[in-house]
């Protein structure tokens, strides 16, 4: 996966060993699907991890998950507040039902 070289100068500051770089690109790319899968999340239901994660992140904790498996542990033991499970439950029976009536069948 390509990474931006200004990310790695900034990661690797002032080091510059092959070893170093390749390791920095690694750690860049795993850094970078995290947030992207954190960022695609249902954002009904995990709207305020994410507003969490990205208000400790302005407040120079670094609290943001750096590889994709931390970023699926997270979401997958996310505790919601019971008054946002009851609306992602009211949400998530929001539709349309459909009623059947087989005129063929014979009794």
């Amino acid at each position: 996966m390509p990474v931006y070289p200004s990310l790695v100068d900034a990661a690797l500051k002032g080091k510059s060993n092959k070893k170093q770089i390749a390791q920095a690109e690694t750690d860049l790319a795993d850094r970078y699907l995290a947030m992207c899968f954190m960022l695609v999340a249902d954002q009904y239901r995990f709207r305020k991890l994410i507003e969490d994660l990205e208000n400790q992140h302005t407040q120079g904790i670094k609290a943001f998950p750096s590889t994709l498996s931390s970023a699926f542990r997270l979401i997958t033991n996310c505790k919601n507040l019971p008054k946002l499970i009851s609306k992602v439950i009211e949400h998530e029976r929001d539709g349309i039902a459909f009623a059947h009536i087989d005129r063929n069948k014979k009794d």
